[in-house]
């Protein structure tokens, strides 16, 4: 096992949650083949296609969602703070935030250069990039709160369900009402409502008959 591959491993991860992906490793000289043999010996686990956490690492909440993005975006945290081109959206989104309870069966990622990926766990999506984005305590660019609430009820479509994740994020204190009806007005003719305020009162309506 060589030591200096391991630390050189060990200081891409320390700045990304403990992990390092395989293309990330190819760049330091790192082969497929070393990392396999890494994990073999226990200095590396398998967190997903392509991501491995160094061993002793505590894992992070939300870590399918944060190897999904890092293994996308090529950990491209230099542009965190300006021009993220990959961002969480949807219900991973709603997760990283903390609101609601709705069960993440694909991870969405947003990507304004039309980034792909073959995972099966993850849905790409291409949009204009994202201008106001959110980057809290799990360090990955995500949809604020109130965009993430307009997205839900494009690709969850139950009023309902998107309801409760609404009142779960005013309960916290996250959700920017201003943003949210700007959001609301440019999703509302998709789901045949006259403006984002009348969008928002069948959101409210829809917890109180659910």
């Amino acid at each position: 096992m060589a030591l200096k591959d391991v630390r050189m491993l060990g200081e891409i991860a320390e700045y990304q949650w403990g992990m390092v992906t395989t293309a990330q490793a190819a760049e330091i000289g790192v082969s497929r083949l070393k990392m396999s043999q890494l994990k073999g010996a226990g200095v590396l686990e398998r967190v997903d296609q392509g991501v491995y956490r160094i061993v002793g690492s505590a894992p992070e909440p939300h870590e399918e969602i944060l190897a999904a993005w890092l293994a996308v975006s090529g950990g491209d945290f230099g542009t965190l703070q300006s021009d993220p081109d990959v961002v969480v959206a949807g219900v991973a989104a709603s997760q990283i935030h903390g609101m609601g309870e709705l069960v993440l069966s694909r991870i969405d990622l947003i990507s304004a250069s039309g980034k792909r990926s073959n995972r099966a766990n993850v849905r790409m999506r291409r949009a204009p990039k994202i201008s106001d984005y959110y980057v809290g305590e799990s360090g990955v660019p995500t949809m604020t709160p109130a965009q993430t609430i307009a997205d839900l009820i494009l690709e969850v479509g139950d009023l309902s369900l998107v309801g409760d994740t609404l009142q779960d994020g005013r309960r916290l204190g996250i959700v920017d009402e201003y943003e949210l009806l700007e959001h609301l007005d440019r999703v509302a003719p998709g789901v045949r409502a006259k403006s984002g305020r009348e969008l928002l009162e069948q959101l409210e309506l829809s917890r109180l008959v659910a």
